[in-house]
């Protein structure tokens, strides 16, 4: 147990990793998949409907819903649909769930390096800076859910618990599933296949308890899409979850340049976990061998090897896609650290102790910034006196200098959301200002979005083999932030319709109204897709 002076330096630590993520969290718009998430909920709020997911009143086919009632939950909570209010959830999930590694992993290995785990994976900086910054989208909170999936299979195998094994797995599962389609199931049979592995046998699958998980999971499925049956074919939304994840995968139709992507693959990964990763260089035999004794760290590999070629073998390599590996990898890393650090060893020693010119870089670019963009004195000064109280007990203590580099690392997070954040901001083009000048041309009107439109295909689209089932219209390519945005400055939801109207505001491309008579009110570039934006209204005859 640490001891009360180490329990009050820890949670100082985290309440300043608290703040380092949460201040100007919703400085930035919502960007990537983060908006389409927003609207799908803030549609389940104005519908009532909480089984059938929409996209400006059309039906939406390519995720399913339990993200989207968090979202929902957390902004029925808070009464905001603000970025700040939608990107919180995955900063709480990514606590939750360093906590729950903290405790998974002390069970196989000394508190210490569980603790150190925990914080390696707190502040792997693809995370840290990116994934939280872009809290709204599904990844972290999925990553969580696998991750607890694969940990209750191995925890439970260990303690003989076939039981709670295959319910709490499946369970895990069927959560996943809800939120992401298919890929949990690939992480069920190939974790499964791990454990096989680890006990050289093949007989734990054949236990009864298997069959009740199952069965457990199919049936929590099968009541979503009895709900979901009474809208729309549930039979086109499994199919369509089915090619999501084929599309992505090495014989999807994004897999061109499948070997220069899967060259480049353990860069990404070793990206994704630094500056943590750098650890494998004191990486030996002994150490690797001492290292597998441990059947927590054995699972952690074995994890790793079943699982990674999936996203290895992808035409999409993302690095969100691939956040549950990061807990895995950093127990295998903490564990080295510990080993080489017994030693004594001078290299690591040093490296540690250079390493401090990063931060003596960080204290330099914040005090020469002010020369270079508007930016707050009081702020620049509290964290240049802060940055070089920490430099000199840096540089002046060498135990535990490891602690310190983890808080240089949070230091660092608390500078860019603090000062950066606001001057990378003004560099980027945005949508907001755009689309309230649009609203108050409108009089914060509703506006319904035109446009010719697509056709979904329920289909199996691979590389290796077509299938096409049904087809649908939809409504053509809208980036997300156009409808967020025009929800926030004005609370109305903008809808897709196929058909014009006199009397009623409209969105279209101006490519698609070249032939029409309008009273155009607004029109704007469209950063994310070719092409102009125009709001407008059919001109009376």
């Amino acid at each position: 147990m640490p001891s009360k002076k180490e329990q009050l330096l820890i949670a100082g630590l985290i309440i300043l990793y608290i703040l380092s993520v949460i201040i100007n969290l919703g400085y930035f718009e919502l960007a990537g998949e983060e908006p389409r998430r927003a609207i799908i909920s803030l549609e389940m709020l104005k519908s009532g409907n909480y089984f059938r997911p929409t996209q400006m009143g059309w039906d939406y086919y390519n995720k399913p819903v339990l993200f989207n009632w968090i979202l929902c939950g957390v902004m029925i909570l808070t009464n905001s649909s603000s970025e700040f209010t939608l990107r919180i959830p995955s900063l709480l999930f990514f606590l939750a769930w360093a906590y729950c590694h903290y405790r998974i992993t002390k069970k196989f290995l000394a508190k210490h390096i569980a603790l150190l785990s925990s914080f390696f994976m707190l502040t792997s900086a693809e995370i840290f800076f990116y994934g939280l910054a872009n809290g709204a989208e599904i990844d972290i909170f999925y990553s969580f859910v696998v991750y607890l999936q694969a940990t209750s299979i191995f925890y439970y195998f260990i303690k003989k618990d076939w039981s709670k094994l295959y319910i709490i797995s499946y369970l895990c599962c069927a959560i996943g599933f809800l939120t992401k389609g298919f890929p949990s199931l690939v992480f069920q049979v190939l974790t499964l296949a791990s454990i096989c592995h680890y006990s050289r046998s093949i007989k734990l699958l054949w236990r009864p308890a298997h069959l009740l998980g199952v069965f457990g999971f199919f049936f929590l499925v099968a009541v979503y899409l009895f709900f979901y049956s009474k809208y729309n074919s549930p039979q086109w939304l499994l199919i369509n979850f089915l090619n999501e994840s084929l599309v992505k995968s090495g014989i999807g139709e994004f897999s061109s340049q499948l070997f220069n992507k899967a060259v480049g693959y353990p860069l990404l990964v070793f990206k994704l976990m630094a500056p943590w990763s750098l650890l494998l260089l004191f990486l030996n035999k002994r150490i690797w061998k001492e290292a597998t004794k441990n059947p927590f760290i054995r699972f952690s590999f074995l994890f790793f090897v079943y699982n990674i070629w999936v996203y290895w073998l992808t035409g999409q390599p993302k690095a969100r896609y691939i956040y549950m590996f990061v807990p895995f990898g950093v127990t295998i890393l903490s564990f080295v650290y510990w080993e080489v650090s017994k030693k004594s060893n001078i290299v690591l020693d040093k490296s540690l102790k250079y390493s401090g010119s990063i931060f003596s870089l960080v204290l330099l670019a914040v005090v020469a910034l002010p020369f270079f963009a508007a930016v707050s004195s009081f702020v620049v000064v509290l964290l240049s006196i802060l940055l070089f109280v920490f430099l000199y007990f840096y540089f002046q203590f060498t135990v535990n200098r490891i602690w310190l580099f983890i808080t240089g690392i949070i230091l660092c997070r608390l500078v860019y959301s603090s000062l950066f954040i606001p001057v990378q901001h003004e560099k980027i083009a945005n949508y907001s200002d755009s689309i309230k000048k649009a609203a108050e041309q409108l009089h914060l009107k509703p506006v319904t979005f035109w446009a010719p439109p697509s056709e979904h295909l329920f289909a199996i689209k691979t590389r290796v083999y077509f299938q096409k089932f049904a087809g649908v219209s939809v409504p053509p390519v809208l980036y997300a932030q156009v409808p967020y945005y025009y929800y926030k400055h004005t609370g109305q939801l903008i809808y897709y319709d196929t058909a014009h109207a006199n009397g009623r505001n409209y969105l279209s491309f101006k490519s698609d109204i070249a032939n029409l008579e309008v009273d155009s009110f607004f029109s704007f570039e469209n950063r994310k897709q070719p092409g102009r934006l125009i709001f407008y209204r059919l001109r009376e005859n």
